[in-house]
């Protein structure tokens, strides 16, 4: 017998479904519910616009049998399990300790990795033990040139996965608007134990955040995200009302929301497979809603922004349940390395400027 809540929650993501919000999810995943999955393999009827060729040599398997899953309703946050193989992550690892060799910064086909947010010589408050690099789609004198193979690799990957998960994300008002695009891709190494990313959204006209895996190592919190079937949860709470409130506030320090909410027990936080929030107890860790464990080669996506009405059309306004970090590295876990990618729609609303890029 179907209980109450039951139909509650389907006459949900039935109004859910009728929705379109254009700097949302595509029609193809926001029917998605919560720990449903979407499989893109090779007999599937739209396999052939989303198919995934490895581009390293060696790979285990010529197409790579990926899926989709929803892990949470607000934000709306989509799993991608094994949608890079295991050889591209460590060809895109390797290419960048090219940088540590003393003829790196001569050569124009070695890609520059910086560290981190660093100001005078000191790290700051906001990102540690963190150096970055960027992957760009074409050639530039400062980042990859074409006269290397490897070069010519690593971006045409970096290309291919942000193709991917655009026509597959994105709605159409997004794809057809002039200046969206995806910006380089940037590769983050923590390189040391307590390397982390303090709370933060992500900017100003990126309404699409993908963050790749590359060695199974996460750590990825998003501490005010609903993981239920439903709008009435955490999300919904008078407490999370004021937190979104008080975040619109120029004087909030955005980096303190979270403060006094744990990993693990508050909101949806992605780990790897030897996280020490990982409960022991099997059985408590199959049944914890509040984490998703990833492997090499997946990544998580989620969307930044939400649209309402406005005089003349629309306007976004930054879903701060998207507010995310970067848990600091562990003894357990080891270094971490991560790319990012951020799809951009300049021309497409007009949205207020609060928030860290």
């Amino acid at each position: 017998m179907i209980t109450a809540s039951e139909i509650k929650k389907q006459e949900w993501w039935n109004r859910r479904r009728k929705v379109n919000d254009p700097l949302g999810p595509s029609k193809l995943v926001n029917e998605l519910r919560v720990k449903n999955d979407y499989s893109f393999w090779n007999n599937n009827e739209n396999s052939l616009n989303y198919q995934r060729i490895p581009f390293t040599k060696g790979t285990s398997s010529t197409i790579l049998d990926f899926t989709v899953e929803r892990v949470s309703s607000t934000p709306d946050i989509f799993l991608f399990r094994n949608l890079l193989s295991p050889e591209e992550c460590d060809a895109v690892i390797n290419y960048s300790r090219q940088d540590d060799s003393s003829s790196a910064s001569k050569n124009r086909d070695s890609m520059k990795m910086n560290y981190a947010d660093v100001t005078e010589g000191k790290s700051s408050d906001f990102r540690t033990n963190c150096k970055v690099g960027w992957i760009h789609h074409q050639s530039t004198s400062n980042s990859l040139a074409t006269t290397n193979s490897n070069s010519i690799i690593i971006r045409n990957l970096a290309k291919e996965l942000g193709r991917i998960t655009g026509n597959i994300l994105l709605t159409d008002e997004v794809k057809r608007s002039p200046r969206a695009g995806c910006e380089p891709m940037q590769l983050c190494h923590y390189y040391e134990e307590g390397g982390k990313f303090v709370l933060h959204h992500d900017g100003v006209d990126r309404v699409l955040t993908i963050i790749y895996y590359l060695n199974g190592v996460a750590g990825t919190w998003f501490p005010f995200a609903n993981n239920n079937d439903n709008s009435s949860g955490y999300n919904n709470s008078n407490d999370n009302n004021k937190i979104f409130e008080a975040a619109i506030d120029p004087s909030t320090d955005i980096t303190k929301l979270a403060e006094g909410l744990q990993p693990g027990i508050d909101g949806l936080v992605i780990v790897g497979q030897n996280s020490p929030l990982l409960s022991t107890n099997w059985q408590q860790q199959r049944t914890n809603k509040n984490h998703v464990v990833v492997d090499i080669g997946d990544c998580v996506a989620f969307f930044n922004y939400k649209t309402i009405p406005d005089v003349g059309g629309i306007r976004a306004e930054r879903d701060w349940a998207s507010l995310h970090a970067g848990l600091p590295t562990t003894k357990e876990e080891g270094e971490k390395w991560i790319c990012n990618h951020w799809v951009k729609t300049p021309s497409l609303f007009q949205c207020d400027e609060k928030g860290q890029d």
